[in-house]
């Protein structure tokens, strides 16, 4: 019976993210996205040192892009051209950032439709998900997810997924730390 009710659980998380993926197609037929083609594109901005990292993984000599080694190096083994291997990470990193906002809120006991609802409200923050699609070059969105799957795991006394998750992200941005003191807190 147990078995059958997280099957059916799993069947109904896995359902909401066509509506999630419906909110994020309709956001990048509204987005300009930063393309060679963009008039910001070869300006000094970040996403040139992510794209030359993943062009040569482990060359950057100057903070933070020494740093920040996971998506780079991701991007650098698929086989697929650097831009299509930035923007499915991003893109995967949103619609399941999404899913695990409603998994959260699921645990706080709320129903289906409100933490819709809060999903809705994710999907609508502008620098969390539109600005992510629009510099999908940057490694934010994956960061987000990870912060996401780090609050569940610390919401379910996950503590070696919390921590493997943070020793994620601290190779995406430095700023997963701050979880660290969330996840000691939930778990204790």
């Amino acid at each position: 019976m147990k078995l059958s009710i997280k099957i059916s659980n799993l069947k109904k998380n896995l359902l909401f993210l066509f509506p999630a993926l419906l909110l994020l197609v309709s956001l990048y037929f509204t987005t300009d996205l930063m393309l060679p083609d963009h008039s910001f594109y070869y300006s000094k901005m970040q996403h040139m040192d992510y794209i030359g990292e993943a062009k040569a993984p482990f060359t950057s000599s100057y903070a933070p892009y020494c740093w920040r080694i996971f998506i780079p190096l991701v991007v650098h083994v698929l086989p697929l051209p650097h831009q299509y291997s930035f923007f499915i990470i991003t893109v995967f990193s949103l619609l399941f950032t999404g899913l695990f906002v409603f998994i959260i809120l699921k645990h706080y006991d709320l129903n289906d439709e409100y933490s819709f609802y809060g999903v809705i409200l994710y999907y609508g923050m502008v620098w969390a998900v539109r600005f992510n699609l629009i510099e999908f070059w940057y490694p934010d969105a994956l960061l987000y997810l990870l912060i996401a799957i780090a609050v569940y795991a610390a919401l379910k006394r996950m503590k070696f997924l919390f921590l493997v998750v943070l020793l994620l992200g601290v190779t995406i941005r430095k700023q997963c730390l701050r979880q660290f003191r969330c996840g000691i807190q939930l778990t204790i």
